[in-house]
């Protein structure tokens, strides 16, 4: 049905271009793409961006009825031919890294620019817009459930970027120091100048071997 679909829409691509007086090149030029993307939807293939797609057909100067009845059949044709994803199902379903990590044993995280999830607090939460803080509390909750061993890595970056006005930050820094002291858990921080192979695990400089 989608592939049906492309093809249909190719058709009407090169039919109103082709009442409209345009070559691929002017319209390509017209709608800002290059030119092998016209030729590429006029033959019924997927371009990267639907939304190209609906550039092309505004740039012929369509009335509203008709750009919304093309703008529905560009909908159903990727829509109906959407490549699937190896990790589809997981990465667009909400909550669904919680779920990974509840069934994980061993849990290990690296972040580069903000604290790792599992670590926030609800008021980091709240400025991060992220999550609300009843959520932010769900999540970190996972760090209380027994028989799970959790290393996280942080570049120093990360304690030193705050979202919102940094308010929040004192709080931040205190749970990460009240986590680190679990038996079960182990946070290193990368610093900014750093030899290889060295890791600041609170105040200590310890070598991180494979």
């Amino acid at each position: 049905m989608g592939e049906e679909r492309l093809r249909e829409i190719g058709q009407e691509l090169r039919r109103l271009r082709t009442a409209a007086g345009l070559s691929g090149v002017g319209l390509a030029s017209r709608a800002g793409v290059p030119q092998p993307t016209v030729s590429r939807v006029e033959t019924g293939r997927r371009v990267a961006d639907p939304e190209v797609v609906g550039r092309l057909f505004r740039a012929l100067g369509l009335g509203p009825a008709e750009l919304e009845r093309l703008a529905d059949l560009v909908d159903q044709a990727y829509a109906g031919t959407a490549t699937r994803r190896v990790d589809a199902g997981v990465s667009f379903r909400a909550a669904s890294g919680t779920e990974l990590v509840h069934g994980a044993r061993q849990v290990r995280v690296f972040e580069a620019a903000v604290i790792p999830r599992l670590l926030w607090t609800a008021e980091y939460a709240v400025a991060a817009g992220a999550h609300p803080a009843g959520a932010a509390s769900k999540v970190g909750a996972v760090l209380d459930e027994a028989g799970r061993r959790f290393m996280f890595v942080v570049a120093e970056a990360a304690l030193r970027t705050w979202p919102g006005s940094g308010a929040c930050m004192a709080g931040q820094l205190g749970h990460l120091v009240d986590a680190s002291e679990r038996a079960h858990v182990r946070f290193g921080v990368v610093p900014g100048e750093l030899a290889p192979g060295c890791l600041c695990t609170g105040s200590r400089s310890t070598t991180m071997r494979p």
